[in-house]
């Protein structure tokens, strides 16, 4: 499941880099791919999938071409991931995971405020 989600993302970090159109990002809005990558996360309790799953998540809130953000679904699915991973019933995480979980959230708070 990992190496899925690892090739997931990095299909669509190669191509935020090319010019328009990208409709691998355009199908992962559509098809709310990230519902299932957040539950696969949230479910596992394997930190390499949740990993790999933050990174999925940053992937898309960096892309350019969906405002992922102001989408409800992907903002309940993004947040249902950090409240499981972060939250009272925490999945036990390293310290690598926990800063790339930090550097999404800063992600996120710099793309609001520049909106």
């Amino acid at each position: 499941m990992r190496r899925a989600i690892q090739e997931l993302t990095s299909i669509l970090k190669d191509e935020s880099r090319r010019p328009s159109p990208h409709v691998c990002i355009t199908f992962a809005s559509s098809e709310r791919i990230y519902i299932w990558v957040g539950k696969i996360a949230t479910t596992s309790y394997n930190e390499p999938i949740v990993r790999e799953a933050v990174a999925f998540f940053s992937t898309l809130i960096e892309s350019e071409e969906e405002d992922f953000l102001e989408n409800q679904a992907f903002s309940e699915s993004l947040m249902r991931l950090v409240i499981r991973i972060t939250g009272p019933k925490r999945i036990p995480l390293g310290p690598e995971t926990e800063v790339e979980i930090v550097e999404l959230a800063l992600r996120i708070a710099t793309k609001i405020r520049l909106q």
